[in-house]
């Protein structure tokens, strides 16, 4: 959280468990004391997934790719309050991302901190199965030959 939006770490209550009314994979997030806000989850790809949705729809933050706009992202004060519980299932088990072509074609260029804003950002977009076919070759080689 603080590697998105420094500071923002305290504001958030995080566990994992069963979400009430709702089965797994999912999310329920919810006001607490301190103006605090509460996310529990049934995995954590779940957690993160439900801290985005709090700052793209409750906080109306925008969190994109660095190279297809970027982000507008602040600590805002107050902290908007979420109101009546919001609770969300995963109505399939995999959301995946990528193809065999994008590791040459776009993340060829990437620097480490170019990684971290894209893992960063899947994660508050709920991905949670990518494509990742670097050092691949090298085991065929070896099964192949």
């Amino acid at each position: 959280l603080d590697r998105v939006l420094l500071g923002s770490s305290s504001h958030f209550v995080l566990t994992l468990g069963a979400c009430p009314g709702l089965e797994p994979p999912c999310y329920v997030m919810a006001d607490i004391a301190d103006g605090k806000v509460s996310i529990t989850a049934s995995a954590v790809s779940e957690l993160a997934a439900g801290v985005g949705h709090y700052l793209r729809d409750v906080c109306n933050f925008t969190i994109e790719w660095p190279r297809g706009g970027g982000s507008n992202i602040f600590i805002p004060d107050p902290w908007p309050k979420i109101g009546t519980p919001i609770g969300r299932r995963r109505l399939v088990p995999w959301s995946y991302m990528m193809n065999v072509v994008t590791h040459s074609y776009s993340f060829v260029w990437y620097s480490w901190a170019d990684w971290e804003r894209l893992i960063d950002w899947m994660a508050l977009s709920g991905i949670n199965l990518v494509l990742a076919t670097t050092g691949q070759e090298e085991v065929q080689y070896k099964v192949f030959r």
